[in-house]
């Protein structure tokens, strides 16, 4: 019993003991715990992101007034139908079918003022070519009012910009003063609303050109008589025939090219190039710049858009070709839509592939809008560059 007795105090003796020891032992040491700061991506240098609401590049968008336009041009005769230039249906794809209503009110007349900020030389910044068809009443998809027109570049003007042409761009603006912005005015389709003369032969103050001329007659020094106007040459509606007023259409181009602005092809006949052959793209790219050179002695085409943004399948065609044994050759292509376009000077810029904004209040104001609060991010010139 005793024996007993001694074994159990015993054991109970080393259970106690060796309770205590394990009590006595150091806790392990915390996980350690790693903080990491978030890091914050800046905003591209040379090319914000694209608003929600503007189309893509790809997209190949079809102004409402242009669902009629039918080539009426006769190519020269070739071995096969094949060469026949008819352009397909315009009509108008998914990705622009909500067009701006008709009632969208009067821009803002009096823009605000912006100081604009002594800004250093930033020859990676991105550059905005605006896109406009028709100036006329009413505000519409494809169509701006003149007052609208005259609004923007009052705005344009009060935030800094400088207009120049797209062949500028192209060339990296050899001739744009120090501290400038460029804004690049892009016109397609030739409409008489953009350079009408009117009985008394004074250009009406309500086209395009008359808007321009009027402006820079009040800002001399800092607007110059700049923009591109995409023409056509063979459509079935006369007042989009080279400005229609037939007797008048050389006498208009002359006086865009002698004042400052730039005359570029839009094809002969609004010509859908990605349904047509390598033939058929040739021909309207080689005829087009042609028949201008031949109304302008002297000067050269350089620069194209692409109808409805639709590149030809062999997309090499846009920057050189040949037709009947004779080369032709564009400096620049603008596409229809894409945002702001990345500077001349960065690995981005491809003269063939130079993005647009469209001349809509939305699009206007989101892009001027972003340049406003980020002017950081836009082109400024350096100043002439040797030739």
């Amino acid at each position: 019993m005793r024996q007993s007795i001694s074994s159990c105090f015993t054991l109970i003796t080393v259970i106690l003991l060796t309770a205590c020891r394990t009590d006595a032992a150091p806790n392990p040491l915390p996980a350690p715990t790693t903080s990491v700061a978030r890091q914050t991506t800046p905003a591209a240098v040379t090319k914000p992101d694209t608003p929600v609401s503007a189309a893509t590049p790809t997209a190949t968008p079809t102004p409402v007034d242009e669902a009629t336009l039918v080539s009426e041009a006769t190519p020269p005769p070739t071995p096969t139908s094949t060469h026949t230039v008819t352009p397909a249906s315009e009509a108008t794809p998914e990705s622009e079918t909500t067009p701006v209503s008709a009632a969208t009110p009067v821009s803002t007349a009096t823009p605000t003022v912006i100081p604009s900020p002594t800004l250093p030389p930033n020859l990676l910044g991105s550059v905005l070519v605006l896109e406009y068809h028709l100036i006329r009443e009413p505000e519409d998809r494809w169509q701006r009012t003149p007052d609208n027109f005259r609004a923007d570049l009052e705005r344009l003007h009060a935030e800094g910009y400088t207009p120049a042409n797209i062949i500028d761009l192209a060339l990296g603006f050899p001739n744009l003063p120090a501290g400038r912005k460029p804004v690049v005015l892009t016109f397609d389709d030739s409409d008489i609303s953009q350079f009408r003369y009117l009985e008394n032969g004074t250009i009406d103050p309500d086209s395009a050109v008359g808007i321009l001329e009027a402006f820079h007659r009040q800002h001399p020094e800092d607007w110059p008589l700049k923009g591109t106007f995409y023409v056509l040459q063979d459509v079935n509606v006369p007042d989009r025939i080279l400005f229609g007023q037939k007797e008048l259409q050389d006498q208009k181009l002359r006086w865009l090219v002698d004042n400052g602005f730039e005359v570029a092809s839009h094809t002969i006949s609004h010509f859908n190039l990605t349904e047509g052959s390598d033939d058929q793209v040739q021909w309207q790219l080689a005829v087009s710049q042609r028949q201008l050179e031949a109304r302008l002695p002297g000067y050269d085409v350089q620069s194209l858009s692409v109808p409805f943004g639709n590149y030809p399948l062999n997309e090499t065609l846009v920057a050189q070709g040949m037709w009947e044994g004779e080369p032709y050759t564009y400096r620049s292509t603008v596409m229809v839509s894409g945002g702001a376009s990345p500077s001349p000077h960065s690995v981005e810029f491809n003269p063939h592939y130079i993005p647009r904004v469209q001349a809509l209040q939305t699009e206007l104001d989101y892009w001027l809008g972003y340049f406003a609060q980020n002017p950081q991010f836009y082109y400024v010139s350096a100043g002439p560059t040797e030739p």
